[in-house]
């Protein structure tokens, strides 16, 4: 379990850190999708860490939200994060076009996430 769950943080830390990173670039030269993708990822890989530390099998199975739902029955201060303003929470709702084309957007996208990571780290 210990390995599973440091390789979860692991890859939720390095998909975050490339986001951040391509945030910090000249405008011009951001890739909104990549921060959009890489943020989204890396919350699926601390909310799959913080369900292996509890041994909750299977966490490859579902999706974002029920990974979600799943962290907030152990701790309820999952749901002072609103991951709901995330906007594209499964792939039926999301649309790049009017939400990850937008540097304020991404940017918003990657505070969720940034809030996730700490309250792991909790």
């Amino acid at each position: 379990m210990d390995h599973a769950y440091e390789n979860y943080l692991n890859e939720g830390n390095l998909l975050l850190n490339r986001a951040e990173a391509e945030l910090n670039k000249p405008h011009e030269d951001v890739m909104t999708l990549s921060v959009c993708q890489g943020t989204k990822l890396a919350i699926d890989n601390y909310f799959k860490a913080y369900l292996t530390k509890h041994q909750i099998k299977d966490v490859e199975k579902g999706d974002l939200m029920s990974r979600y739902e799943k962290c907030i029955s152990f701790r309820p201060e999952f749901k002072e994060i609103n991951l709901h303003s995330f906007d594209c929470i499964n792939d039926d709702k999301c649309s790049m076009t009017e939400y990850c084309m937008s540097i304020n957007k991404v940017s918003e996208c990657l505070k969720i996430a940034e809030e996730f990571r700490s309250l792991i780290y909790r």
